[in-house]
This record gives C-alpha cells, sequence and structure tokens, in this order.
C-alpha cells in the first residue's frame, strides 16, 4: 500500500494573469456579445437581454468546464468580470432612472441572469476570488453593494405587488451557495406565511419554528457556502429595507444564516472572512428592531464571534457598546466565553473522501537510533466518527514501507491503534484503556521507546496528562539505503487520498480537527507530557521557552499539585519545574523536533486571514518568496510551514519545511476577543473602564464578570492584570462603590435595581470572585486557589466581604473551610493560604472592623483551620498582643 504524499487535491486555481490565450477563444466571444448590448435606455437593455441566450450560455460553460484555468480562468482574462460588473450596473442604474416599477420582477429576473454568470465565474477559484475583491475592477463587491443601493428604491416601492425584495435575498441566497434551487426560499416563504399576523413586530413562536423547519430542508447540511460575500450583501439589503420587508421576511433571513452557518465549518469560517459578523453588529442592539428579531441577529452573531472579531474595530465597538448597554454587556460576556476556540485545521471526509496534512521528508533520521524513542503529541477534537471508517490520525512511512508507522481510532470501539509494520507478528497493538469521545478537545501523547538489550520495546499512551497504558510495540523498521542513501520518511496527519475509507463507494462522515501536532525524536517523561497537556490546544510553539509564561492561573495550580504529589523534597530539580520555570530547551533541543504543524503556520493565497502573504512575501529571499508563489497557485488549498525548521525562510527552501494540505481540510484562527482586548489597550483599561462605568447594581455584576472572563484564559491579560496591579485597582472600585457614604450631599454611585439589590449584589460579587480563584461551588472537594494574588487583594486585604450582610459573611468564612478542610488539595491550599499570612490580616480586622457576636465565632473557626499550618514565632507573638489588647478594660467590647 503507497501513500504518495503530493496527491490530487481539489483545484483551486490561483491566478492573477489577465493576458488572453488562444484557447480562450469561445469564452471571448460570448463576452464580447456581453459588451455589445444596447444600453441606451432601459427599455432596449431589457429586450436585448430577453432575446439574448448569452448569459445562460455563459453560466452554463463556467460551471459545466472541471478545467478552472481553461473556462474561469479564461473568463478572468478576457475582461468578463468588468462586463459582468458593467452590465449589472446598467441594469440597476437604468431601472432606477428610467425603469417601470411593474418591470421588477423582469428586471431581477436579468439580475439574477447576471449574479448567476458572476457567481460560476467565482466558485471555487480563489483566483478569480481574489481578482474580483482587489484586481483591475477595484473591489467588486463594494461595486456590487452600490449597485444594489440603487436598485432598491423602486424595488420597494413595487413591493407590495411581487415581493421583489425577497426574489432580490433569495437571488443573493443562490450566487452564495451556488445552487438555483434556493432561490425561491424567501418568495415562498413569504407566500405561505401571507396571512400570518405580526405581534410588536414578530410572529408566534410557532409560526417561527415552522419558519425554521422549512428553511433548514432547504439548506441541508450539505448546502456549502461558497461565495459568503453575496450573505453579506443579503444582510445589507436586508438592513437597508427592513421597513418595506414582511413579518415572515424579518424572521426569515436571520434564521437561514444561523442554518448556514452553524451548518459545517468551513461555512462558519467564510462567512467570518467574508466580514458578515461586521455587517450584523449594528442591527445586535438597534432600538428600533423588537426584541425577538434582536436575538435572532445575536444567535447568528454569536455563531460568528466564536471565530472572534474579523478586526479591532469590530473589537472596540462591542467593548464601547458594553459600556452603555446592559444587553450589549450580556453579548460579550457570551462572545468572550464562545470566541475561546482553539485555532485548528477540520479533516472532513464528507467532502472529497479525504483530508489531510502532507510532508514529503521528515528531513532528519526516523525512527530515532540514538535516543530512547519518539513521542507525538497531539491536539485533537473528534467532530464526528464514521461507524464504516476508522478514523487516521497520523502515519509516517518510507517508499518501500519497510518503515511504516499508522496511528488511528478504530471505528467501533474508537480505541487507538499503533500500527508499526505491514505485515508480520503483531504489527499493531490496541490501547484499550481509553474510548475517545466525540466534540471534546483531547490531548494525545503517545511515547514509544526503542529496544534494549534486556527489554523489548514500548508503547506509552498519555492522554489529557495522565497516563493511560502501555503495550509492547514492535519499534518501526529502519528505512533500507538505495544507491548509498537511507530513504526519505514522509509524513502526514489527516486521511490521505490512498486510505481514503471513500475508495468504496460509500460516503465518509469522519470528521476531526488538529489544533497542533509534534514529533519529537526522543521519548519524552511523563512531566512533559503534563506540561505539554496544561499549555492548552491555543499553544503553539516548539517548547523553547520557560513554558510557564504561557499558562493559566488554573493550568499552573495543576501543576504545582502535580509536582508537589510526584516529587516531595525535590519539587524545585523535578523536570516539570525547570520546564516551566527554566528554558525548555534544556530538555527538548529544538533539533529534535521532526514536524511540528499548527493552523498559525499555514499559507494560503488569501490575504484576509491570519496571515497576509503579500506583505509575508516582501520580507523572504528570492527563492522562498518564489517557493512560496508556487506552492500556494498549486492546485493546492494551502501550505503549513513546518515549525521544526524555525525560520520561515529556511523552511520555505527545504523539502521538509512545507507541507501540503490535501483535501481541502478547513483552516480556523480565531482571534479571540480577550486577545482584542488586550491589543486594543493593554486588557486592564478596557475591562477595568467597564467596572469604574457602571451605574447600577446589574452594571456592575456583568463588569466584574466581563473582566474575569477576559483574564481567566489568557496568559498575556493575566500579565497585565499583575503588573499594572490591577487587582488593586479593582479592589478599589469595588470599594467606592459598595460603600455607601453618610453624606448626603454626595451622589449615590451604584443605583440598584428590581432584579438585583445591593445584598444580592454583594453576594454575586463574592460568588463571582471565589469562582475566579478557584473555588468550586458543584465540587468543593475540588477546590484550588489558583490565584494567590487575585485571592490575598480581592479577598483576604479587602474588608467588604467581611462586613457585608450576613450571608455574604458566612460564604466568606466558609470558603477557608473550603479551600482548608474539604478540598483533597487541602494541603496546597494552606500553604498557600500561610503565605498570604491570612490570620494576621484577620488579627488586624479584629482590631480594626466592627465584629458582631455571631461572626466572632466564624472568626474563631477560620483562626483553629489555619493556626496549625501557620503556626510561627511571629505569629504568636501577635496574638499575644491581640489578647493583651483586647482584654483591656477599654476594649471589653470584645
Amino acid at each position: 500500500m503507497s501513500l504518495p504524499v503530493g496527491g490530487h487535491g481539489r483545484s483551486r486555481a490561483v491566478s492573477t494573469a489577465i493576458v488572453p490565450q488562444p484557447r480562450d477563444d469561445d469564452i471571448s466571444s460570448l463576452v464580447d456579445s456581453l459588451r455589445l448590448l444596447a444600453c441606451s435606455t432601459y427599455a432596449s437593455l431589457s429586450d436585448a437581454l430577453d432575446d439574448s441566450t448569452t448569459l445562460q450560455q455563459l453560466r452554463h460553460k463556467l460551471k459545466d468546464d472541471n478545467d478552472l484555468h481553461s473556462s474561469k480562468g479564461g473568463f478572468r482574462r478576457v475582461g468578463g468580470h468588468q462586463v459582468v460588473l458593467n452590465l449589472a450596473e446598467n441594469i440597476c442604474s437604468l431601472y432606477e432612472q428610467h425603469g417601470p416599477v411593474a418591470e421588477t420582477k423582469r428586471t431581477l429576473q436579468h439580475l439574477g441572469q447576471v449574479l448567476g454568470v458572476l457567481s460560476a465565474s467565482l466558485e471555487g477559484h480563489a483566483g478569480n476570488q481574489k481578482f474580483f475583491r482587489s484586481g483591475p475592477v477595484g473591489d467588486g463587491w463594494a461595486r456590487l453593494k452600490v449597485c444594489l443601493d440603487r436598485l432598491l428604491s423602486n424595488v420597494v416601492e413595487g413591493q407590495s405587488d411581487d415581493e421583489g425584495l425577497e426574489q432580490l435575498l433569495g437571488l443573493l441566497l443562490a450566487a452564495a451557495t451556488c445552487e438555483e434551487s434556493t432561490a425561491d426560499l424567501y418568495t415562498s416563504l413569504a407566500r405561505a406565511n401571507s396571512g400570518a399576523d405580526a405581534e410588536e413586530g414578530g410572529l408566534s413562536g410557532f409560526d417561527t419554528i415552522s419558519i425554521q423547519n422549512k428553511i433548514e430542508a432547504v439548506l441541508a447540511d450539505g448546502t456549502e457556502l461558497a461565495l459568503p460575500e453575496f450573505v453579506v450583501l443579503q444582510v445589507h439589503v436586508w438592513s437597508k429595507a427592513r421597513d418595506n420587508l414582511s413579518a415572515v421576511t424579518h424572521h426569515a433571513l436571520p434564521l437561514g444564516l444561523t442554518a448556514l452557518v452553524s451548518g459545517s465549518r468551513h461555512n462558519l469560517v467564510a462567512a467570518h472572512l467574508a466580514g458578515l459578523s461586521r455587517e450584523i453588529l449594528p442591527l445586535v442592539f438597534v432600538d428600533d428592531l423588537p426584541l425577538q428579531q434582536r436575538r435572532l441577529w445575536q444567535n447568528v452573531s454569536k455563531l460568528l464571534y466564536s471565530e472572534g472579531a474579523s478586526d479591532l474595530g469590530e473589537a472596540r465597538q462591542i467593548f464601547s457598546n458594553a459600556r452603555s448597554n446592559p444587553e450589549a454587556g450580556q453579548f460579550l460576556l457570551d462572545a468572550l466565553k464562545d470566541s475561546r476556540r482553539p485555532s485548528s485545521v477540520q479533516f472532513d471526509l464528507a467532502h472529497a473522501g479525504y483530508s489531510s496534512v502532507e510532508l514529503s521528508s521528515l528531513g532528519r533520521p526516523f525512527p530515532p537510533t540514538d535516543s530512547a524513542g519518539y513521542t507525538l503529541s497531539i491536539w485533537a477534537r473528534f467532530d464526528d466518527f464514521d461507524q464504516d471508517a476508522h478514523t487516521t490520525l497520523f502515519g509516517a512511512f518510507d517508499s518501500s514501507q519497510s518503515c511504516f508507522v499508522l496511528i488511528y481510532l478504530e471505528k467501533d470501539t474508537h480505541h487507538l491503534i499503533l500500527q508499526t509494520a505491514i505485515r508480520g507478528q503483531r504489527p499493531s497493538v490496541r490501547f484499550k484503556s481509553v474510548a475517545f469521545l466525540p466534540n471534546k478537545w483531547y490531548h494525545i501523547a503517545l511515547v514509544h521507546k526503542r529496544p534494549r538489550t534486556a527489554t523489548s520495546s514500548k508503547a506509552y499512551l498519555f492522554v489529557d496528562g495522565e497516563f493511560a497504558e502501555q503495550q509492547k510495540a514492535n519499534y518501526p523498521s529502519i528505512p533500507p539505503s538505495e544507491k548509498g542513501q537511507r530513504l526519505k520518511v514522509q509524513g502526514f496527519l489527516g486521511t490521505p487520498q490512498d486510505l481514503s475509507p471513500a475508495q468504496s463507494g460509500e460516503r465518509c462522515m469522519s470528521k476531526w480537527s488538529l489544533a497542533s501536532a509534534a514529533l519529537i525524536a526522543e521519548a519524552l517523561s511523563d512531566d512533559i507530557v503534563a506540561v505539554f497537556f496544561n499549555l492548552g490546544p491555543h499553544y503553539h510553539g516548539n517548547f523553547q521557552d520557560c513554558l510557564g509564561s504561557f499558562q493559566t492561573y488554573k493550568a499552573s495550580a495543576a501543576l504545582n499539585l502535580r509536582n508537589e504529589m510526584l516529587h516531595p523534597g525535590k519539587e524545585d530539580n523535578s523536570e516539570l519545574i525547570l520546564a516551566i520555570r527554566q528554558k525548555a530547551s534544556d530538555l527538548i533541543a529544538e533539533d529534535r523536533i521532526l514536524l511540528s504543524i499548527s493552523p498559525a503556520t499555514i499559507l494560503d493565497s488569501d490575504d484576509r486571514n491570519h496571515v497576509d502573504e503579500s506583505q509575508l512575501v516582501k520580507s523572504l529571499s528570492k527563492l522562498a518568496a518564489k517557493n512560496l508563489m508556487a506552492y500556494t497557485r498549486a492546485g493546492s488549498n494551502a501550505v503549513a510551514v513546518n515549525g521544526a525548521i524555525p525560520a520561515i525562510n529556511d523552511a520555505l527552501t527545504q523539502e521538509s519545511g512545507v507541507a501540503m494540505l490535501m483535501g481541502e481540510p478547513t483552516v480556523a484562527v480565531p482571534q479571540p476577543l480577550e486577545d482584542a482586548a488586550w491589543r486594543l489597550g493593554g486588557c486592564a483599561p478596557i475591562v477595568l473602564g467597564l467596572v469604574a462605568h457602571a451605574t447600577t447594581t446589574e452594571d456592575l455584576a456583568l463588569a466584574v464578570d466581563i473582566l474575569f472572563e477576559t483574564i481567566r484564559s489568557s496568559w498575556r491579560n493575566s500579565e497585565v492584570m499583575e503588573r499594572e496591579r490591577g487587582y488593586d485597582i479593582l479592589a478599589m472600585l469595588l470599594r467606592s462603590k459598595l460603600t455607601q457614604s453618610n453624606d448626603p450631599s454626595k451622589p449615590i454611585s451604584l443605583l440598584p435595581t428590581a432584579a438585583l439589590d445591593r445584598p444580592s449584589l454583594f453576594l454575586k460579587l463574592l460568588d463571582s470572585i471565589l469562582d475566579f480563584v478557584g473555588y468550586d461551588s458543584h465540587q468543593k472537594d475540588q477546590s484550588v486557589i489558583n490565584n494567590p494574588l487575585a485571592y490575598k487583594v480581592l479577598l483576604v486585604d479587602c474588608n467588604l466581604w467581611r462586613c457585608g450582610p450576613s450571608a455574604v459573611r458566612e460564604l466568606y468564612f466558609e470558603q477557608f473551610q473550603t479551600f482548608a478542610v474539604t478540598s483533597v488539595h487541602s494541603r496546597f491550599n494552606l500553604r498557600r493560604l500561610a503565605r498570604m499570612r491570612v490570620l494576621r490580616r484577620l488579627l488586624e480586622a479584629l482590631k480594626s472592623e466592627p465584629v458582631t457576636k455571631t461572626a466572632m465565632q466564624s472568626y474563631a473557626d477560620t483562626f483553629r483551620i489555619l493556626l496549625p499550618q501557620a503556626i510561627t514565632a511571629e505569629l504568636l507573638r501577635s496574638m499575644a498582643l491581640f489578647i493583651t489588647y483586647a482584654v483591656n478594660k477599654r476594649h471589653v467590647g470584645y
């Protein structure tokens, strides 16, 4: 079974040449026919279009010709896009000036034919799409938007008779999906629900569900959003003409977009890249839209914001709206949670039957013979399993297949299989301890140790940083030599075409996502594997830095717990601590990394995504730039730079430096809103500003939740809050807003609302702070103090909770009991509490703060819990001084 790397991918031509070629004669004659159409008046142009079949012929030729360079490339070379745009502009401008309102349907039919040709010329052709977006025709989409604006006034005027707006929205949908069958979606819905009564601008829940079901029946899972720019135009038309739309269409468009965008990861990424979220954002909080419609638009936006904000201007608008609009604040909080999806490459076999990242050579000897073995580390999420096909994760082989490694999940059991030979005794082993589940991110590490004199080869499986199982597994054979040189070893991730289960004729529905993968020519220890896991799926790199800098508070606490448990008395000398506190390059040399693939290093022909290749080329050498242009125009979807070669210039000039993406895997590199906050203003001023501007109890609770959500999973934002003393500023802001002044001349800093009074606000804020620092209200025995700085500043040093309502005081002192006694990690928590000098602070509180008799019992219980672990001569001296102070006759109240 040979697995040739660089096999046949779905062709996506990329070219900007505009010089006509001899083979373009047929399509040139059709384009010339359009140029010669009479367009002096509306009537003459309409009659000419009625009599001509040129548009239909053009569309069929573009759709039916599988050779993209022949038909679609020829259409660009002969100036077809300019002609089609001019024709669309003539139709719209002449109709605006002279067209009778009664001719709306006829005009839209002609425009639909023009859009059909344009859609067919752009579908699947990245070169044409880029040319239309930024070529000599200018920004074609901007021109088309202006064209539609001209058309709208007359269409709106004739709306009552012929459902012109619904027809226009349908034409744009058909152009976006490249499926004519979707063109009648909105007109058929409008006719079927023409008698529906609108209530406050919306339909009843039953009717909305009925419309949603009809839309989902038309826009089935297989509907591909081929040209998402057309749905951006849809939203633009809807926004311009929403006062004239039927109640059904008001709901149908956001429901349709939801169905399209949620249909596949490809559709979601494509819509986000086209700027759909930017177009929808003004509709999400507009005051003159009914609440039900705003909710529908918010649902679409939340799906799109799982990919983050499309640019900083959009992110700034969201944070700005959250200052003055509680609804916008709640939307921001939800979007922050949703936009944390890791960057990924999704291998979806339903489309082409195969999908992979293929590297023609690992560049270094494999399997390694100068070390204890090798390690494969993968972050993977299994989106869908196919019960009739295995899920292939990784493979490496030479052309003779003497060296052979294949790692996959078994189709029935979802157990991991390691295969190290094509034939022979026990060519594969099964790890039965873990059955992988769908829709969950897993860190999978396989450490394969080569045999020694007295021991056989063993493979160790680690899942989510924990040892799962070991098996005796044959070590891969060394590749044979040919003409004095060893055969090169190729590698792949995903399912190459030669392993495609679709070869049997059945459609395969297997789908999984890769966040990162690394193949290292060392058998790594369990401590290093645990560090890899706690870095999380967002980390992309070669593990050469001080890795503790890239960890969240939760991950850091987990590793410190592990270190204290496994290395008592030797905590400072473990590999784990060396990796997170010193340079991990001392443990993992960069030249031992054979393969390092991440979505952030993928390059393609689209300059709008995470990498602008047009700017990157300027910093490359001539050879590297030439290779990059050749790679991205070779008919492949994209290329992934092998991070094992750290300099991109070197990678692009070496055989082992670039892997090809075959079968069009979907590449998604979200830009989380928490990162946008850091880029906008260093995070702290942005989120602390929300707290400072809060004027009601609900606003304050929401602002604090947004602040914590922005910090929780971002090591950058956590670092900023520590460096800029953000927690001290937050404590000061809370104190100023929650402390009521006795001076009647001073304005009230915080207005209570019906949904959240002041006592409830105290409890809500304390809950949020405790959750942020590691208190688990659902599983109290798993509570860990993961952010000691925030804990000390916001809980220990802050007197708000000790002097607050009784329910707040009870929770405040109860959390000491939870962390120090109830939690299974109580020893770890107690050491952190002792370092914070909690008892000294409580002694000071007893001296300076009002303490009731009921609260005194809570103080005493806390001292009984914490004192045995924190007892020092200094603390005993302080307690003795306090007792002397308390029994003094002048302080008999204590």
